[in-house]
């Protein structure tokens, strides 16, 4: 797993919607800030989608996995384009920097 690695992923895949810095505004997406370990839709001030609601997951390193692999096939009516990470090593490279930042 590489740190650097998913720095870049998230810079090209997910910085267009998420802010990953503490106290940055929300984007299309809510701020990332943080919240890996923690339970999904406790972004103040963000509208989440019925659908993501409903799951109320804990991202965990599972939770995640599943997600970003494929986030409409795992919260069928998310508002979220994104089409998803199909190759597990960029998705745990991704949560390698997710966990980084989240300490």
């Amino acid at each position: 797993m590489s740190e650097s690695v998913g720095k870049k992923l998230f810079i090209a895949r997910c910085a267009p919607c998420h802010s990953m810095e503490l106290g940055a505004k929300h984007k299309v997406g809510p701020n990332l800030f943080g919240f890996f370990g923690k339970r999904s839709c406790t972004s103040e001030g963000f509208a989440y989608s019925d659908a993501i609601v409903k799951k109320a997951y804990t991202w965990d390193e599972e939770t995640l996995n599943r997600f970003i692999e494929d986030p409409r096939r795992d919260v069928p009516g998310t508002k979220m384009l994104f089409v998803g990470l199909k190759k597990p090593q960029e998705r745990e490279d991704l949560m390698a920097y997710f966990r980084k930042m989240s300490k």
